[in-house]
């Protein structure tokens, strides 16, 4: 397995959720799942479920033999999900719970390092009856929840409230705001905290990661072309990976917001009309090669002049200096995200001359690249 590592992160998050993650290859141990044995099993994430518990179970890609995941048992609350009928016994070891939204985030992310993006592999809810292979029931007892999961609703309404703002402020790059907002969003999550999981290094890791998939989505959005949206995801993943206190996360995520409305900021061509979208992302996808208004105009068989009053008419720039802006606001990015030299970052801004991308981003951004990049890192 090429992803060795990425699968024990991903079982390690999961089994300090108290859930149980299981490797299968064994015809004995794939009996109880039998019926997801199909042809059509190998991209296929099943949430099986079998007199009020819970198993997630799917088949690990490019292995031989056969190997298959397993995850659970665990019994959803019907106090915050779905109104269903809770197990009337259970083993005092099997995990409830509130809410399965972190569980599938968390699958969702490896699935997508397994087969590439979500629309390669899909979910399936499956009921079974009861069988004795998959009912943990070890003794007959009334159920009883544990005191956590009787959480106030209002906590829990409130939580997703700020969640949903925070996701509104990123996707509208409003960083000022955000900032401001950011205390009380992370007040909140504090409070909501209950289990003690919850602050191991594991855990913030995982946490860290369905910020990045939420900010993602608030980027997609804003209309950010989907190559800045994979760069930043890809280089805030390795952050995340990388981080070795639990202490360390907040300010990672701090960190990663700031980012995400940057790229916004920088990036989204919500409002813009179809042609002058198209020049904005000819322009962010290749700012090395000819962005000058006459190449423009003939790429897209329209009339310069057309295209220039055009484009000051929707951006308030010349095409010139939006290109300048752009190329400035991509090194701002570099600066950020990576350790190249600011001599390599003026190449990848195409501006092959140093000393002219230092004057321009002096004038643009009020520092040089040098002092931008001392600034950031102290």
């Amino acid at each position: 397995m090429h992803w060795k590592k990425e699968f024990l992160f991903f079982s390690n998050i999961l089994k300090n959720m108290n859930l149980t993650v299981s490797c299968l290859q064994s015809p004995e141990d794939l009996k109880p799942f039998s019926n997801c044995l199909t042809s059509d099993s190998t991209n296929t994430i099943y949430r099986i479920r079998t007199s009020g518990f819970y198993f997630l179970f799917f088949r690990l890609p490019d292995t031989q033999p056969a190997s298959y995941i397993s995850i659970g048992p665990y019994v959803v609350s019907s106090v915050f999900a779905e109104k269903e009928t809770a197990p009337q016994t259970f083993s005092p070891g099997i995990p409830v719970l509130t809410d399965e939204s972190a569980l599938f985030t968390i699958v969702n992310t490896f699935g997508e390092l397994l087969w590439g993006t979500l629309d390669n592999f899909s979910f399936q809810n499956i009921e079974t009856p009861a069988a004795p292979e998959l009912n943990p029931t070890t003794e007959s007892q009334d159920m009883e929840l544990p005191r956590e999961t009787l959480l106030s609703i209002q906590l829990m309404e409130e939580y997703y409230d700020c969640e949903n703002e925070l996701l509104k402020l990123v996707s509208q790059g409003q960083w000022n705001a955000t900032e401001i907002f950011l205390n009380r969003f992370f007040a909140l999550k504090k409070n909501y905290s209950v289990f003690p999981w919850e602050n191991t290094l594991e855990w913030k890791k995982a946490q860290s990661i369905m910020l990045n998939t939420l900010l993602r989505k608030a980027a997609e959005s804003a209309d950010v072309p989907p190559i800045h949206i994979g760069h930043l995801s890809s280089h805030t993943l390795e952050r995340i990976v990388k981080l070795s206190r639990p202490t360390d996360s907040l300010a990672l995520q701090k960190d990663i917001i700031r980012k995400y409305c940057h790229l916004v900021q920088s990036h989204s061509l919500k409002g813009y009309s179809p042609i002058i979208q198209k020049v904005m992302t000819q322009i962010t996808t290749n700012l090395t090669g000819n962005l000058g208004l006459d190449a423009q105009a003939k790429r897209l068989n329209v009339n310069p002049s057309y295209l220039s009053a055009l484009f000051k008419k929707e951006t308030g720039l010349t095409l010139t200096e939006y290109v300048k802006r752009k190329r400035i606001n991509h090194a701002v990015f570099l600066l950020n995200t990576s350790n190249l030299q600011i001599q390599t970052i003026a190449q990848h801004c195409g501006i092959a001359d140093v000393n002219y991308f230092t004057k321009m981003f002096k004038k643009i951004v009020g520092k040089t690249p040098k002092d931008y990049r001392s600034e950031i890192l102290s």
